[in-house]
């Protein structure tokens, strides 16, 4: 419990402050992925604090095929930290629009290409996906949790189609994501952190050339399936 109040300590004091420097940096030097560079750098710091380590297996998957979707399984708010710090690209990550109501955090999101979606999607959700089309097109990787929220069990969840559809209509490869461990460090709604390891695990991309929408659930399901085989027993789908 110690640790959990420290690191929500660390964020009263650090989300502001990281959020202007991340702002004015993208000011002074555009173009550079200065905000994504900050933000790894709290996520870092976040983790350091947490007592949590994460080892990356296969980020050279990630530099070898952009533009691309990385899927990930969402069991922790840990899973954002280890997304932020181990991917070594620049990145976009689709994310809770309650995030960007946040005071100088949100605008330091919007500057940085990252997208607000809502709890149920609607068409306005499909828009702001639309924006980071630029952004693929110079090599960008969108980062998504395809469950739309933390697994409360730490079992995969079944997977929205959101990220296939924008996979299918830019024609990039599927990046599936493997997230070990971060559910036993930190339980969804707990304050509680437990010192311990996340495994950051990049499989082999899923390629969408010549695929169409109507295979949006297929290429769903294959994604979950492969996420699935790579987790620990006690993280797979129930049954």
């Amino acid at each position: 419990m110690v640790r959990g109040i420290l690191v929500a300590l660390f964020h009263l004091v650090s989300v502001p402050l990281y959020s202007l420097v991340a702002i004015a940096g993208d000011v002074l030097f555009p173009g550079r992925e200065w905000i994504p560079r900050v933000g790894a750098a709290w996520s870092r710091h976040t983790l350091r604090l947490a007592g949590v380590r994460v080892e990356v297996e296969g980020a050279g998957i990630l530099v070898e095929n952009r533009p691309a979707v990385l899927a990930a399984n969402h069991t922790s708010a840990m899973d954002i930290y280890a997304v932020c710090s181990s991917v070594p690209v620049p990145y976009r990550m689709v994310a809770k629009a309650e995030l960007f109501r946040i005071p100088l955090f949100g605008r330091a999101l919007l500057r940085a290409g990252f997208v607000p979606l809502q709890r149920r999607p609607s068409r306005r959700d499909l828009r702001a996906i639309e924006r980071v089309r630029a952004d693929l097109r110079r090599g960008a990787i969108v980062c998504f949790f395809p469950e739309g929220t933390r697994s409360p069990d730490g079992r995969l969840r079944p997977f929205k189609t959101g990220a296939f559809v924008l996979a299918i209509r830019e024609q990039i490869p599927v990046i599936p994501v493997a997230i070990e461990g971060a559910c036993r460090v930190q339980r969804r709604g707990s304050l509680r952190i437990r010192p311990g390891t996340i495994r950051f695990r990049v499989l082999p991309p899923l390629p969408t050339a010549g695929r169409d929408l109507d295979e949006r659930r297929d290429l769903a399901r294959e994604c979950h399936d492969r996420i699935a085989a790579a987790l620990p027993p006690d993280q797979r789908p129930a049954g």
